[in-house]
């Protein structure tokens, strides 16, 4: 919607959950100038910010960038349809001047005029169809593919594109800031073909350098951005490091100036050292996301028993300090909860008994399962051999571990190539449920098929009322805990940690930072 659009909509926000969205936000950084209460005065033109998170991205592609991995350093380089704050709880424009609907079916998406891309081809409607279309074939495997399938949409004049859903989707203003937000230039993409996912061209705030994989992706500042001052950095670069204390050793040694952690132990240990966190709340918690297809998990008196045997305490207590362990599936004191998504109890004893029922229903042989996840972390390695433990408590029923590099992890994900396989929510996106749980959906590769999490997403979908969109996500989240879509281990919040002389940081989309706000002081 335009900016009077989004002024009423955050009002009737307000009206209906400002009490409980305090509690929710509270703690984060934000703001369009840079986060609130960011002293550091009027923002500075040069440097660079190297910026460290666990992993690297799979690819660069504008169309697969809308995943938790990638979406940083995309973010960077095409900018994104729509900005988003979590501090605010407010879209605003970003590389479209508006986002408007009258009544949740027919969209309109504005661009700017005289926009380019940094090859210096208009960023226009037609750019905007192009992408989109990439986005709907199903090889591509983008996060975006069952939105764009599910839209008709045409560039109506240089500057609009005119979308029409099949039924009203009040959310959509998170696939531009997620999933359809990315719009790289079509030129680009038709002459390098795939090595365009290599070496992209966008006409975010910043231009692709060089990428040495899984060491450095260098950006430099992009002098033809249509918001200048900004971007304020010459150049951004993004150098992943695994694990959460060797990304503190280099903040220390000034290697990097900026990380994200989503342990509560280095942010606190960071603190105490002056380093400054700027923190971002998550509506659910990081643990496993379930098949519903592959091999045993496809029954689900075996998946009822692996969520019986997840004993989220013992994980906490050895691993992270005896941080809160999750009952339900969203955090205590949040907006979000709700003392009735409450995940299966820890069963050893009623586990056994559905493992011993699969098992005389299937040959009597034992009951194999694999996890997969991101090798190489050290916590999430430790977590692993925890959970395998836990599971292995039961006859018959053993649990194998699938270390994978972060390409094939991503490709296993996407293409639902898992049975088990390591899964978080990070942020306040509550629509994730959704693109995740909803039958059919793009990013449902596991195979989650409920009539009743349907309904409920689809009535979080239909209504622009707040109240009657959080209780719809809470029903979904009750159904999804209850039928073991998911079963968390551990909530958890982003922590930005940054030098003291780095200012504007806004933490954005799981792990990252609005890279156009970003400035160092001299």
């Amino acid at each position: 919607m335009g900016v009077r659009g989004w002024a009423r909509a955050r009002a009737l926000r307000v009206a209906a959950v400002a009490a409980a969205l305090a509690l929710a936000v509270g703690a984060c950084s934000g703001g369009e100038a840079g986060p609130a209460g960011d002293t550091g005065g009027e923002p500075q033109r040069g440097g660079t910010v190297v910026f460290s998170w666990n992993s690297d991205p799979q690819s660069l592609d504008a169309m697969r960038c809308g995943n938790a991995v990638a979406w940083g350093a995309c973010q960077a380089i095409y900018g994104t349809l729509l900005n988003y704050d979590a501090a605010t709880n407010e879209f605003s424009p970003g590389m479209a001047e508006s986002f408007d609907s009258p009544d949740g079916q027919t969209w309109t998406l504005k661009l700017r005029e005289g926009v380019t891309f940094s090859d210096g081809t208009p960023f226009d409607a037609a750019a905007v169809v192009f992408n989109w279309d990439r986005a709907k074939d199903p090889a591509g495997l983008s996060p975006g593919g069952s939105i764009a399938r599910g839209m008709s949409y045409v560039a109506t004049d240089p500057r609009t594109v005119t979308i029409t859903l099949q039924k009203p989707n009040w959310q959509l203003r998170w696939s531009m800031y997620i999933e359809l937000a990315f719009i790289g230039s079509p030129q680009a993409i038709q002459q390098k073909g795939p090595d365009f996912a290599n070496s992209p061209v966008g006409a975010g705030p910043f231009v692709f350098g060089s990428w040495s994989r899984g060491t450095r992706l260098e950006l430099t500042r992009n002098n033809g951005y249509w918001d200048q001052p900004r971007p304020y950095l010459d150049s951004l670069v993004f150098a992943p490091i695994g694990a959460d204390d060797q990304r503190l050793n280099a903040l220390r040694s000034g290697d990097i100036t900026v990380m994200s952690t989503l342990t509560d132990e280095y942010a606190r240990k960071a603190t105490q050292e002056g380093f400054v966190d700027h923190t971002m709340p998550s509506f659910g918690g990081v643990g496993v996301r379930v098949s519903w297809k592959q091999g045993p998990l496809a029954d689900p008196d075996v998946r009822l028993a692996i969520a019986k045997l997840i004993d989220a305490k013992q994980i906490n207590d050895a691993l992270y300090n005896g941080a809160p362990s999750p009952a339900t599936f969203s955090p205590p004191g949040t907006q979000y909860f709700d003392d009735k998504a409450v995940f299966p109890a820890q069963d050893v004893a009623g586990a056994q008994a559905l493992i011993d029922g699969y098992r005389a229903r299937n040959g009597g042989g034992d009951v194999v399962v694999t996890y997969r996840l991101v090798g190489g972390i050290p916590l999430q390695d430790q977590v692993a051999q925890m959970f395998q433990a836990q599971v292995q408590r039961v006859r018959g029923l053993r649990l194998e571990i699938v270390p994978l590099d972060i390409s094939a992890f991503v490709g296993d994900l996407n293409s639902g190539n898992y049975q088990l396989i390591l899964n978080g929510f990070n942020g306040v996106n509550t629509d994730a449920l959704y693109e995740l749980f909803h039958t059919g959906a793009s990013q449902n590769a596991g195979g989650y098929s409920d009539p009743a999490t349907d309904a409920a997403l689809d009535r979080a979908r239909a209504t622009e009322d707040p109240a009657q969109q959080l209780a719809a996500y809470q029903e979904a989240m009750e159904h999804i805990a209850a039928n073991v879509g998911h079963r968390a281990w551990r909530y958890q919040t982003t922590h930005v940690l940054a030098r003291q002389e780095v200012h504007g940081i806004q933490p954005n989309f799981n792990y990252f930072l609005r890279a156009d706000l970003v400035w160092i002081a001299a």
